[in-house]
């Protein structure tokens, strides 16, 4: 195993190419250093918390690469070290990322017509958002007009309704 400083400056340099490459279009290749962030932290000893967030980007790259199950398996991986994450710690940035993920996991389950559990999802960001970040934050809010538009498109208006108000009324 290299030095840890060496492997420290590493992880940085492949955090850093990731997303050049993501926003080059590169998607291939920021897979490919997402799973070298992922053996980085594997050699360093890293706790949940960096693997969930390096899992859920390998999630979201997958997403726009099209490749929805490894996505939906990567999301899913990445959501159980958030929730494990989260009993021992609970700031902003790890919620944040937990959040959403459950949200894009949600998102790509309403794609697949999965309603049950994409609403389980969104209902479950809600709950995170209210509270560990607090129902007066850009966050809480945004998680309530996602779960308003899920209803939306299923035709549940009430729900809907009462929903983008209360985002409204935060933002």
């Amino acid at each position: 195993m290299p030095p840890i400083d060496n492997t420290s400056a590493e992880l940085t340099d492949q955090i850093r190419q990731i997303l050049r490459l993501e926003k080059e279009g590169r998607i291939s290749e920021a897979i490919e250093a997402v799973l070298r962030v992922l053996e980085i932290n594997s050699q360093m000893g890293n706790d949940n918390f960096q693997n969930a967030v390096s899992l859920s980007k390998l999630a979201s790259l997958y997403n726009i690469k099209g490749n929805k199950p490894e996505a939906i398996s990567c999301y899913l991986r990445a959501i159980d070290l958030f929730r494990l994450s989260i009993g021992r710690q609970a700031n902003g940035p790890l919620v944040e990322s937990f959040v959403g993920s459950l949200m894009a996991l949600a998102s790509i389950y309403v794609d697949k017509g999965q309603l049950t559990e994409s609403e389980e999802l969104y209902n479950e960001a809600v709950q995170v958002a209210s509270n560990l970040i607090g129902e007066n934050s850009e966050e809480f809010a945004y998680t309530l007009y996602d779960l308003a538009m899920y209803y939306r498109t299923r035709a549940q208006y009430d729900k809907a309704e009462t929903l983008f108000l209360q985002s409204i009324a935060i933002q």
